[in-house]
């Protein structure tokens, strides 16, 4: 079992990993205050997007790879799109797609929307 500080140490790692990743390639981003814990500043990083977009991030390292299934069905493909057919109590929230790529694949994007600017 992982002790509590420990976890949080891991995130904390993630998060300024991200910060700074955001940073590379252009984006304006910090960490939350709290990774979350407080209202006001939820997730645990914001970043604003080339066009002024906020998007809030959720940041998890896990031991194991939570995503085994996503990297057998992406195989050598650049992003993963995958919709479920969750329950009736979940389905409004969970019908929307999800995307699953690699950080590269996602930069490059990012980096293809600010040449156009």
């Amino acid at each position: 079992m992982i002790k509590a500080r420990s976890a949080k140490k891991k995130g904390a790692k993630l998060e300024k990993w991200l910060v700074d990743e955001f940073a590379t390639i252009g984006i304006s981003s910090r960490k939350q205050p709290g990774s979350g814990a407080f209202e006001a500043f939820p997730h645990d990083v914001e970043a604003i997007l080339p066009n002024g977009t906020r998007m809030l991030c959720e940041c998890k390292q896990r031991k194991t790879d939570a995503w085994v299934t996503g990297e057998r069905w992406i195989g050598s493909a650049d992003i993963l799109v995958v919709r479920s057919d969750p329950p009736k109590e979940f389905a409004a929230k969970m019908r929307e797609p999800r995307v699953y790529m690699k950080w590269s694949i996602f930069a490059r994007l990012v980096q293809s929307q600010k040449e156009k600017e």
